[in-house]
């Protein structure tokens, strides 16, 4: 989409770096409760998913963007990213009411994973 942005690994670190750059505040909150046991791609999004749908409305277009392309890149593979970011995240849009915001940045392949 607009930035360069390229999936190497498509594992935790490197996803959740992504996400940290883009949410600086978010990894507060995923650090106060960080369980080793939820240091995973699915994990990462559970939290992500309440975090989005608590501050949607507050985040820049610029980040909606950015992590859109993130998402779009996610889904182009049938992985564990793929897996996580479709019934960790998309799955859950619509009914954390939080779709609007992304929807119009996301491919036909991303929109495909939300469940109205």
């Amino acid at each position: 989409m607009m930035s360069k942005l390229k999936l190497t690994k498509r594992d935790f670190n490197e996803v959740s770096n992504i996400i940290m750059k883009l949410f600086p505040e978010f990894q507060d909150e995923l650090f106060e409760e960080l369980d080793p046991n939820r240091q995973n791609l699915h994990g990462l999004f559970q939290d992500f998913t309440y975090y989005y749908g608590k501050y949607h409305s507050t985040i820049s277009n610029k980040n909606l963007i950015h992590f859109a392309e993130l998402i779009n890149q996610s889904v182009t593979k049938n992985d564990v990213l793929e897996n996580a970011i479709s019934t960790c995240f998309l799955e859950h849009l619509y009914q954390i009411q939080s779709a609007k915001p992304i929807i119009t940045y996301l491919t036909k392949q991303a929109k495909n994973r939300l469940y109205p």
